[in-house]
């Protein structure tokens, strides 16, 4: 998905106004207790020159599964894959192809 404008309206059930896209997971896998992963996002933007992107978590997923979503700048020159950095201090939750981290 390429998305070149201010309007962020290609994501299926967001708003105009809604000030986040949801990003997916491009692959299953877990992660065990202790452990940090870098994780596959299945999304691509190209961000305008002269902004950035931040990632960051929202906060029901650290409340119900435990785990820890690092927060990351993404520049406007950046066009590669989007990755998350997880971390799970306890308990070992799965994350699922296509879902919204």
């Amino acid at each position: 998905m390429d998305i070149l404008c201010e309007k962020w309206t290609a994501i299926d059930g967001k708003e105009e106004t809604d000030a986040a896209i949801d990003l997916y997971c491009a692959v299953d896998g877990s992660i065990a207790p202790g452990e940090t992963k870098k994780i596959l996002m299945d999304n691509k933007y190209r961000i305008p020159r002269g902004f950035y992107g931040t990632i960051h978590p929202y906060p029901q997923i650290s409340l119900t599964s435990n785990l820890v979503i690092c927060n990351t700048t993404v520049d406007s020159l950046y066009t590669g894959n989007i990755y998350i950095v997880a971390h799970l201090p306890r308990d070992s939750p799965l994350f699922n192809f296509n879902e919204d981290l």
